[in-house]
């Protein structure tokens, strides 16, 4: 994508980011065990930056209605991250076990 993405004028790059901020979520359905314990370590881990909603905020990205399997990825991806691209979300990946990253994205994929 980025060789594309560097093609776009700063007027293509204005437009699609309105595009996609205007986009509604689609909430998936996930196991509601799995839900169950990813709600609680939300809300032990995630809350206080994402907000209540995990629709996030000018610093923190909205993960309510992200894909598991991608929010999976970016938290494994966020676990193994060094130097300068580790960031305050690294701290909090790396904190957390494979069962926990499931329950985790299968609980956020559930929110509006």
């Amino acid at each position: 994508m980025t060789p594309l993405a560097q093609q776009f004028s700063a007027e293509d790059k204005i437009a699609l980011s309105i595009y996609y901020a205007n986009m509604k979520s689609r909430p998936k359905t996930a196991d509601s065990e799995l839900a169950r314990k990813g709600k609680k370590y939300y809300l032990q881990k995630c809350v206080s930056c994402h907000g209540k909603d995990a629709h996030g905020g000018k610093q923190y990205a909205r993960l309510a209605g992200q894909h598991a399997q991608y929010l999976q990825r970016r938290i494994y991806n966020m676990q193994n991250a060094t130097g300068r691209v580790a960031t305050d979300m690294t701290q909090v990946a790396t904190t957390l076990s494979e069962k926990e990253v499931e329950a985790l994205a299968a609980y956020i994929s559930t929110l509006p």
